[in-house]
């Protein structure tokens, strides 16, 4: 199954499964945790609230019932 859908209004539409919805927001829990503040933008390629703000989007997706 190809993931990436198509470009729609600058934005990138992926499927993913729930499984790499988890890995994903662990990934952004470890980098939030483990890279200091003055590292983080440079390493990571945004800010840390918009990383954060990813985060809560993404896990609040998980805890949505199944559609």
């Amino acid at each position: 199954m190809e993931k990436l859908s198509e470009f729609e209004d600058g934005k990138v539409v992926i499927r993913l499964a729930r499984s790499e919805v988890v890995s994903l927001v662990n990934a952004l829990n470890e980098a939030r945790e483990n890279l200091e503040d003055w590292e983080f933008s440079t390493r990571m390629g945004v800010e840390p609230d918009d990383a954060e703000a990813l985060r809560r989007a993404l896990k609040a997706l998980l805890v949505r019932p199944p559609t």
